[in-house]
């Protein structure tokens, strides 16, 4: 299931691993990532860029 919340995505999806967190970073993008149970909840929050 996707979410699109603004400019930013959230997902749930089924998990290979039962308890697992994760966060990391893109040039434009930063994701935080949880499972719980073999069902992942990941957030994807874009970077505001100065122009």
């Amino acid at each position: 299931m996707k979410l699109n919340i603004g400019k930013n995505l959230f997902v749930m999806d089924f998990s290979s691993q039962a308890f697992s967190w994760f966060q990391g970073e893109t040039e434009r993008m930063s994701l935080t990532s949880i499972s719980v149970l073999f069902l992942q909840f990941s957030f994807f929050a874009r970077r505001l860029e100065a122009i």
